[in-house]
């Protein structure tokens, strides 16, 4: 489980969610779970990042994106080119399935229970939010980082 671990209502949540959930819950109950949990404490402490990277972001503008990410950690910009490169290649060879293929489509009801699991960890996130939506929650300034830093 991956939980902030600075924050004792986490471990309250876990503690009453394990026992009673752990063995019956499925697959995206356990992932949701975990997925809040990071994104609360990455909410909680986002002004200690120095860089946020949309994976959108990344798509459409590779180049601008990597450019922008080496220039905020030092990386020289002769290497742009490579790392452009490297996203060509599945690095994680299929494990996810095929690149451009959709997995089964997820039903109302499952998206439901997320969004309830979401609420009930008072994560401010939602599978309806749109992606604009989504950069307003995880970075407020869309220019910016809260702590003054690039957003990517």
């Amino acid at each position: 489980m991956s939980i902030p671990y600075d924050d004792p209502a986490w471990f309250d949540r876990r503690r009453a969610w394990y026992p009673d959930r752990i063995y019956t819950a499925s697959p995206e109950e356990k992932v949701t779970f975990n997925y809040a949990g990071q994104m609360a404490d990455y909410i909680k402490h986002r002004d200690e990042y120095d860089v946020v990277v949309f994976y959108e972001d990344l798509v459409a503008e590779p180049q601008v994106t990597c450019r922008r990410l080496f220039e905020a950690t030092g990386t020289p910009p002769e290497y742009v080119p490579r790392a452009i490169k490297a996203l060509e290649r599945d690095s994680q060879e299929g494990q996810f399935g095929k690149r451009g293929a959709y997995g089964r489509v997820v039903t109302r009801e499952e998206f439901d229970k997320v969004n309830a699991m979401l609420r009930e960890c008072d994560v401010p996130l939602s599978t309806e939010m749109s992606l604009e939506q989504f950069k307003k929650v995880i970075c407020p300034s869309t220019e910016r980082a809260s702590n003054g830093r690039d957003l990517l």
